[in-house]
C-alpha cells in the first residue's frame, strides 16, 4: 500500500523449517480500495485464504506431491510478495502519506502483536 499497490495477495505456501520461506503453491489477488485500512484489506485476505485452502486442500490430498498452481507471485519488487522478512523495513516509510491507512491495525492489532510491536 506504500508503493501504490491497488491489489494484494493470499498465498498458500509449502510448508518448510521457517515462516512464509516455503514455496508458494497458489494464490489469489484481490483488489485494495483507495481508501481502505489494511485492517480491512487483511480480514478480506483472510477470507480469501479461507477459499484458497478449500480450493488447494483436495489437490493435496490427491496428490501430496502437489507443486502448485502455475500462475504464482514470486520475489519481492514492486508487486512482489511481502512476508514477515520484510517487517523490519516498515517504519523507514514512517513519512509516507499513506503511512497510518497503510499500518492501521485496527481491532486486528491485539491479534498482531509482532506487527503491533514493529509499528510503535
Amino acid at each position: 500500500m506504500l508503493r501504490g499497490e491497488r491489489e494484494f495477495a493470499a498465498t498458500l505456501h509449502q510448508v518448510d523449517a521457517g515462516i512464509d520461506t516455503g514455496p508458494v503453491l497458489a494464490a489469489d489477488r484481490y483488489p485494495i480500495g483507495p481508501d481502505e485500512p489494511f485492517h480491512t484489506v487483511l480480514r478480506r485476505g483472510l477470507q480469501i485464504c479461507h477459499r484458497l485452502f478449500e480450493r488447494c486442500l483436495p489437490l493435496v490430498a490427491a496428490d501430496p506431491a502437489w507443486n502448485g498452481e502455475p500462475a504464482r507471485p514470486s520475489g519481492a519488487g514492486p508487486s512482489g510478495y511481502f512476508g514477515r522478512r520484510e517487517l523490519a523495513r516498515l517504519p523507514r516509510h514512517r513519512d509516507h502519506p499513506d503511512f497510518g491507512r497503510a499500518t492501521d491495525l485496527g481491532f486486528l492489532a491485539d491479534y498482531l502483536p509482532e506487527l503491533a510491536a514493529v509499528l510503535r
